[in-house]
């Protein structure tokens, strides 16, 4: 760790783009090696790219963790940190989610074309609203030949009390926005706050779309351990994970605002051990034990459809659009279950997909799907 901040970078709460943060001092890489992973940061709403992560209330204190902790734990990494306009009052900035992950996507890849590094491997690291923006930035690039290097290339991803089911502060923080609006004459963002209630439309997509790929990543989600003054916790530990079974969930103290906050102090020193470290464990990959393997069937209108290989316990299998609830068909092959047979109603979501969550590790599902009627669920 560092004894004082040697972070050069200028703050400027205005700065938006993808920013590379200087090593501790200029012979970093001849002492260390050159960088074989690149972590980048993504604040959240009304957020900065560099105030986010920094702290420390005197000039020996403040801290960057980004570069002034985390460099001396894992020296080999290269830090970036993406910034945005995610201000709340006073924003005419009409870029939404999926635009933003999309800037983050094209940023990042121009970077790594530009200086060789296409194949290094990637974590990211979001708060709040950043973490829902990594996620849209991931389904993006799984999507779009042009950033399939990323999707291939991220490892993991470490969430700071990301709101997946959203937070009913999103309501206190548009009366907020309202009255500074009012008082300021500012242009508040409330589609920001419109979002990130709960049962959003928008944030459950956002969820539904990156939950199929989230087996290919490794989870780590802190969570606020206390309250954010008055308005107590922002984001609450239901909806701050993923409820996956390969996830690692972590309680840390500090408010949804200084969670992600390390100083030179011997107490935020202690708080960080427990960051670096996911950050290193999540630079592996995720976890291959916890996956199944599944085979599948679907049946609608008698037009059958396949799926099969790896998958997460709590894997989104997407079956024929529309097909409305169904009734499966399960056996389960495997050193200790036996072999047998249940019937269970397999729920219908958005698009099609529909949701279960199979017990056990390394073990053979097959799965025989076959149409329930939409009126013979309650």
């Amino acid at each position: 760790m560092t004894t004082n901040s040697t972070t050069v970078t200028n703050y400027d709460k205005n700065n938006q783009g993808l920013f590379v943060l200087d090593p501790p001092h200029s012979k970093w890489e001849r002492q260390y090696g050159a960088p074989d992973l690149d972590v980048v940061a993504v604040h959240g709403l009304n957020g900065d790219c560099f105030l986010t992560w920094t702290s420390g209330s005197s000039k020996a204190e403040k801290a960057t963790w980004l570069n002034d902790h985390l460099l001396y734990k894992l020296p080999r990494t290269r830090v970036m940190t993406f910034g945005y306009n995610a201000s709340i009052v006073g924003n005419t900035s009409v870029a939404g989610i999926r635009d933003n992950a999309r800037k983050l996507l094209t940023l990042l890849r121009d970077k790594r074309e530009d200086d060789g590094t296409r194949r290094r491997p990637i974590v990211f690291i979001g708060h709040s609203l950043g973490g829902i923006i990594i996620k849209q930035a991931l389904r993006t690039a799984r999507n779009e030949p042009r950033f399939v290097d990323i999707a291939d290339c991220t490892k993991g991803i470490v969430f700071f009390g990301t709101p997946h089911r959203g937070t009913d502060a999103a309501n206190w923080g548009q009366l907020i926005a309202s009255i500074k609006t009012a008082s300021f004459g500012a242009r508040p963002r409330f589609d920001w706050f419109k979002m990130l209630r709960p049962n959003s439309v928008d944030l459950m997509n956002v969820s539904e779309d990156f939950r199929p790929l989230a087996t290919q990543y490794a989870l780590v989600s802190f969570i606020e351990d206390n309250p954010y003054g008055k308005w107590g916790v922002i984001v609450e530990k239901h909806s701050a994970v993923l409820e996956l079974p390969h996830e690692e969930q972590f309680i840390i103290s500090g408010d949804h605002s200084t969670m992600c906050k390390f100083s030179n102090t011997a107490p935020d020193h202690a708080r960080f051990d427990t960051v670096w470290r996911a950050i290193k464990h999540a630079a592996q990959g995720p976890d291959t034990s916890t996956t199944v393997e599944i085979r599948a069937t679907y049946n609608k209108n008698n037009a059958p459809r396949q799926m099969a290989g790896n998958y997460d316990p709590a894997i989104v299998k997407r079956g024929a659009p529309g097909s409305g609830p169904a009734l499966v068909t399960a056996r389960l092959e495997g050193p200790g279950y036996g072999n047998g047979q249940g019937m269970l109603p397999w729920q219908d979501v958005r698009g099609g997909g529909k949701e279960r969550v199979v017990a056990g590790k390394g073990q053979r599902w097959e799965e025989t799907v076959e149409e329930w009627p939409n009126e013979g669920w309650k």
